[in-house]
């Protein structure tokens, strides 16, 4: 995508950088940190020394834009999947029983070195990423519903660069997209067991669907610059 609009990034360096950050991120958390400094690095030394003509500005900036745009942020899911090995059971806990039993099973002919959370992946922060994914993807599709059939405030006639980037966007769907967002999340709250599980819930999902929604936009906008939309 970034090469339609002639920029060459070193895109190998860029996809292993981002690879490692997702691998470190499960099996050696300690080193997560350092990925993106250590191939930002590599990087540059590669840009020096095998390129034949001084690099860009857009080129160094794509490079470190695809680690941390693909690999060091969504890595993160990972980490926070590792939350909460040995913690206090959902509501749900005993439909799950079941398949956790089936699980734990299966894990004790698993080689010792892979991590415990590979062995047990109903891990306290897998089920808020559960239900953190239903947020966002319910949100997307409300927004995009509510926005057709009620959508008349154009988001471009309140943030003029947003609406450049995706002019269907509406401020009904995002109310609709928050909306539906909130209601996934309190539910989620519930069976979390959160204190105030209505307030924290519909907070959460109210924060979602905004975020959902600028994430959105965001790779609209790269799209658009790499005239793909």
């Amino acid at each position: 995508m970034i090469m339609n609009t002639g920029v060459y990034p070193a895109r190998k360096i860029s996809v292993v950088g981002a690879s490692s950050m997702f691998l470190t991120a499960l099996f050696a958390p300690n080193l997560h940190q350092i990925c993106l400094p250590v191939f930002g690095l590599w990087a540059m030394v590669w840009f020096l020394t095998m390129r034949r003509q001084v690099t860009s500005i857009p080129e160094i900036a794509t490079t470190f834009t695809g680690m941390f745009y693909l690999g060091y942020v969504p890595s993160f899911w990972v980490r926070t999947r590792l939350f909460g090995m040995m913690t206090e059971p959902t509501r749900l806990a005993p439909l799950a029983a079941p398949m956790l039993k089936f699980l734990g099973n299966k894990a004790a002919t698993l080689p010792a070195f892979i991590p415990q959370a590979v062995h047990l992946p109903i891990t306290q922060g897998s089920v808020f990423i559960f239900w953190t994914w239903l947020c966002l993807a319910f949100s997307d599709v409300a927004a995009y519903f509510v926005g057709r059939a009620f959508g008349k405030t154009k988001i471009g006639k309140i943030f003029p660069a947003a609406g450049a980037t995706s002019p269907n966007k509406t401020v009904e769907g995002l109310l609709g997209g928050c909306g539906l967002s909130a209601m996934i999340a309190i539910v989620g709250a519930w069976v979390q067991k959160w204190p105030y599980w209505i307030l924290t819930g519909a907070f959460h999902g109210v924060v979602l669907a905004v975020l959902g929604f600028i994430g959105d936009l965001t790779a609209s906008m790269l799209k658009r610059d790499a005239g793909l939309k």
